[in-house]
């Protein structure tokens, strides 16, 4: 048994998604809970909802993040690497599928701790830019999309570039693979290995180390939607989630 364990886990490790890139995380997420040593819970109030562990479980090998109603109050999780693992460049990748429900969006996006730190576009480069690889809500159907901010947030300050996806396999219908090629040059992002948008070269491109999020926001209206009547249902019955296989982010190499 022991050699057929092995071969089993060869065939499962990561393989590297272009020349020349090492390994720097990885979560498969196969113990019984979100792992301490990478991932940050966070804890209070965010936007419509409350983030809370609560709303976070590891099953199977799968991380769910659930968007559930208690006594009136929307409740999701938001998990980061800030302080755990960040890095400036590489090949940044996760397998995640949806729920198509609204009032709630799901993402999986890079931030730098630095970000909007000068509040002057033209020094994005060093403090940092939001990259959204994936952004997901039901009023998209089966789209989503792919978002980069940068220049602090709110006018006249920020700065913003969205690219609206159109896959044929739709984003809200099965397991995805959604990640962002990030290099001196610019940014690329793809979806399934296939190649969605290269971003414009007029974006900074951020010499800031950046972390990882895997995150479930609440909105009532707006681009979110609207937040069904009396709410998502309880944990054990909302239809409103997120979830990631695995996790994994590369060290720079050669370009893909």
């Amino acid at each position: 048994m022991r050699p057929l364990l092995c071969l089993l886990a060869a065939l499962a490790a990561a393989k590297p998604p272009g020349a020349g890139l090492t390994l720097a995380f990885e979560d498969n997420f196969d113990g019984a809970g979100v792992d301490p040593a990478r991932w940050q819970v966070a804890q209070g109030p965010r936007k419509g909802g409350v983030n809370t562990a609560e709303a976070v479980t590891v099953r199977g090998g799968v991380l769910r993040i659930t968007t559930f109603t208690k006594e009136g109050v929307h409740h999701t999780g938001f998990l980061r690497t800030a302080g755990k693992f960040e890095q400036a460049r590489g090949y940044f990748e996760a397998r995640l599928r949806f729920s198509p429900q609204p009032g709630m969006w799901s993402a999986f996006w890079m931030m730098p701790m630095t970000y909007g730190r000068s509040k002057d576009p033209a020094k994005a480069d060093a403090d940092g830019v939001e990259i959204d690889i994936v952004e997901h809500l039901s009023q998209f159907g089966g789209h989503f999309d792919t978002t980069i901010h940068w220049g602090g947030y709110g006018p006249p300050h920020q700065r913003t570039r969205t690219q609206r996806n159109k896959p044929a396999k739709p984003a809200n219908e099965g397991w995805h693979t959604y990640a962002v090629e990030w290099s001196e040059k610019g940014y690329r992002f793809f979806y399934d290995d296939a190649l969605t948008w290269a971003a414009p070269g007029d974006i900074p491109v951020s010499r800031a180390p950046q972390h990882l999020l895997l995150t479930s926001e609440v909105k009532d209206g707006g681009w979110a939607g609207k937040v069904p009547a009396g709410g998502f249902g309880s944990r054990e019955r909302s239809a409103a989630w997120m979830e990631a296989d695995w996790v994994r982010a590369w060290r720079p190499g050669e370009a893909r």
